[in-house]
């Protein structure tokens, strides 16, 4: 057979393929676009799917175009008759009101990252704020990300949905308190720099009904914290607290002791730290003081500046005996997961964070000092 025959052999072979099983290997190239690019251009029963792909993502930032309007801009790039049938994630940054009915046109938007900046907070005292009345979609979608905004437009954007899976609500400002929020259903709420009155809008503004999983990144707020899960423990199902103890603050850590549904709890903090007894004990006492049911409990050490070496030297000073007994009483307890990570996973410069797995003599040396009955259940992550 000739290498002409052997080529015609193997385009007919790809193309009789069923388009199931093509549309699947298309999906699993995922993001790179030079690929998608070039399978786009193989045959007609690739082009459709490839196109999809390709265009699945868009970002946009239109206030860095120069002396065309923004709304013209967006409408250019996403309206109809262009690739708007094929965008399932969009990312928006610096974000104007009569932007916004660009989303109308995206059918298949299923992830949407929101971010303005500080000028945004901005506000002229002396003249009314003007807020368009916001529109509704008539549907869910399945992430959220709103980044640097203020209150009024983070209430504004969450109107527009029936549903969000999860919603990741990011430095926060309350400015322009809404009055009447109203009530939104979030299946999972992540929470990070947000202040007292954010916190009070957000345990009012969530359906607690569906609430079912919430990650609280304290980072000073430990009394809020603790207020808003008071207010949604009736529901949720995961916690996850991020407690970075800057400044050596002693923070409060929540009580969730009366979230009866509670099945998966994890803790990232340093205070694992030996030399720190009183941050420690607050570790030991927050773990003693979960649910009953809990099922599944993480346990993260995070640094700022941590080699190797040093990680092993301070992972092996914590008193794991300590914390193994105070996590005995929990009798449904399933699997105990135990890891570490830089507090700044994108700061440059510093190479890849050092992990339990990479040290089987570390892991070994902490299922030694943790009480036997608890050993069959550590997984090191």
């Amino acid at each position: 057979m000739s290498r002409d025959q052997m080529a015609s052999a193997d385009t007919c072979f790809v193309t009789s393929l069923p388009q199931e099983l093509i549309d699947k290997v298309l999906d699993e190239i995922g993001p790179d676009l030079d690929a998608l690019k070039s399978c786009s251009l193989v045959c007609h029963t690739w082009l459709s799917r490839s196109t999809q792909n390709l265009f699945a993502q868009a970002r946009v930032c239109v206030r860095a175009v120069e002396g065309v309007a923004d709304a013209d801009v967006m409408y250019a790039l996403l309206g109809p008759g262009r690739i708007h049938d094929y965008v399932t994630t969009l990312s928006m940054y610096q974000v104007l009101f009569e932007q916004w009915a660009v989303v109308k046109t995206l059918p298949r938007l299923r992830k949407l990252y929101v971010c303005s900046y500080s000028d945004m907070f901005e506000q002229n005292t002396e003249a009314p704020l003007v807020v368009p009345e916001p529109f509704a979609l008539g549907r869910s979608i399945d992430i959220l990300v709103v980044y640097l905004m203020p209150l009024h437009l983070l209430d504004w954007i969450l109107r527009m949905f029936d549903t969000i899976d999860t919603l990741d609500i990011h430095t926060i400002k309350d400015v322009a308190v809404p009055t009447k929020p109203a009530h939104h259903i979030v299946r999972s709420c992540h929470t990070k720099y947000i202040g007292r009155t954010v916190f009070n809008y957000i345990a009012d503004a969530l359906d607690t009904d569906g609430l079912e999983s919430v990650t609280i990144d304290v980072d000073g707020y430990g009394v809020l914290a603790d207020a808003f899960v008071k207010k949604v423990e009736r529901s949720i199902k995961a916690y996850h607290h991020i407690d970075r103890t800057i400044n050596f603050r002693a923070l409060r850590s929540p009580v969730l002791s009366a979230c009866q549904n509670l099945t998966s709890v994890s803790l990232s903090t340093h205070a694992f730290n030996p030399n720190r007894p009183d941050f420690f004990d607050r570790t030991v006492a927050f773990l003693g003081a979960l649910p009953p049911n809990v099922e599944h409990i993480g346990l993260v050490y995070t640094t700022y500046w941590t080699t190797a070496g040093e990680l092993a030297q301070k992972v092996l000073q914590c008193a794991w005996d300590k914390l193994g007994f105070a996590l005995l009483k929990y009798t449904r307890l399933i699997r105990l997961a135990i890891g570490a990570e830089r507090d700044r996973p994108w700061y440059d410069g510093y190479p890849e964070y050092p992990k339990f797995l990479d040290d089987p003599s570390l892991g070994e040396s902490i299922l030694g000092r943790l009480p036997e009955e608890l050993r069959d259940r550590v997984v090191f992550v």
